[in-house]
């Protein structure tokens, strides 16, 4: 039975959905945003262990221009993607902030 549960999540929502299927092109943006932080995040990481490991003193230095670039780069995609998810929620990012969870 496991052999026909589907591995992937393209096997799940195809690529071109049919029209009046926007709520799964909505999952799809949201889905491939967070797939974008996770990438970015992983390249911070990967910076953060060459300046820890540095080769020499010029990658290292290299490597926490690149960081910083990359923070810089992530807030922005963050901050970004708060307002995004506001039009998924119909509400607006700061009301979405000074909610509490019931």
């Amino acid at each position: 039975m496991s052999e026909n549960k589907p591995q992937r999540l393209s096997e799940v929502i195809p690529q071109f959905a049919p029209q009046g299927a926007n709520d799964t092109r909505w999952f799809m943006v949201e889905h491939e945003l967070v797939q974008g932080k996770i990438c970015f995040q992983i390249a911070m990481d990967y910076l953060l262990d060459i300046i820890k490991h540095p080769e020499n003193e010029s990658e290292c230095l290299h490597a926490k221009e690149c960081f910083k670039i990359c923070v810089g780069m992530i807030l922005n995609v963050q901050d970004r993607h708060l307002a995004l998810l506001s039009y998924l929620s119909d509400t607006d990012v700061p009301e979405r902030i000074s909610r509490k969870e019931a």
